[in-house]
């Protein structure tokens, strides 16, 4: 490989990293959500997305891109032997299936970029989702009505005793 196609590898997996930054202005932006519980729902399920769609992009081209540029090292006009080309949706349909742990191995990971990529998106997979969702709970854990700070006892009719009782 040469320089030339280095670059033209890493624009082409930029395409799919805009997408984080798109994300973060919009979370940022919007502030997803009027509550804390709303806000962190969200961010589990954009974090999934994000997740799916940039490791499929950078899936698909880098598994392509090495047969590229082994077919350009060789002089040849054809993808070489046993090779097919995986389209953006096979790449969709390769990080489903092994975010699932299904693993059908219709596709799977060829080349060591590929498969560095494959990990990755597991590692990330298993700690940043159980991370946030971790935090969803500790808000759930929060949201009764009787952990809020001003709290009215207008709104709930209840009997507070104390008190030791004995027989």
């Amino acid at each position: 490989m040469n320089m030339t196609s280095d670059f033209f590898i890493l624009l082409s997996i930029s395409r799919y990293l805009r997408a984080v930054l798109f994300c973060v202005i919009m979370m940022k932006f919007y502030e997803l959500g009027e509550g804390e519980v709303d806000r962190q729902i969200r961010v589990i399920i954009m974090t999934l997305v994000l997740i799916v769609i940039v490791t499929s992009g950078v899936f698909s081209e880098i598994e392509n891109s090495q047969n590229l540029v082994s077919i350009a090292e060789d002089g040849s006009d054809e993808f070489t032997s046993g090779y097919t080309y995986i389209y953006f949706h096979d790449a969709l349909y390769f990080v489903v299936v092994t975010l699932f742990t299904v693993g059908y191995g219709d596709i799977n990971a060829v080349n060591e970029l590929s498969k560095v990529c494959t990990m990755l998106l597991i590692v990330l997979t298993v700690v940043l989702v159980p991370q946030q969702t971790s935090d969803l709970l500790k808000l759930f854990s929060m949201w009764s009505v009787y952990r809020k700070i001003e709290y009215n006892s207008a709104e709930l009719k209840h009997v507070v005793v104390t008190g030791h009782i004995s027989i």
